[in-house]
């Protein structure tokens, strides 16, 4: 999910993940597995989520 710049810092990723999270409850899900932005990790730490690993991107450079 992004959002962009001038909507930032309203409670907008808040909102919808608080909505996507409840309807999947709904829905009976079990689990709920996300990849986070350095700028995004905060509001889902904030959620209840957990910080299980890091993945790296990497590229090659001619």
């Amino acid at each position: 999910m992004g959002v962009i710049p001038e909507a930032r810092r309203k409670g907008f990723a808040n909102e919808i993940m608080a909505f996507v999270l409840n309807e999947s409850l709904a829905l009976n899900a079990r689990y709920a597995t996300l990849q986070a932005s350095q700028m995004g990790k905060g509001i889902y730490l904030d959620m209840g989520f957990e910080e299980q690993f890091v993945i790296r991107n990497y590229a090659v450079h001619k």
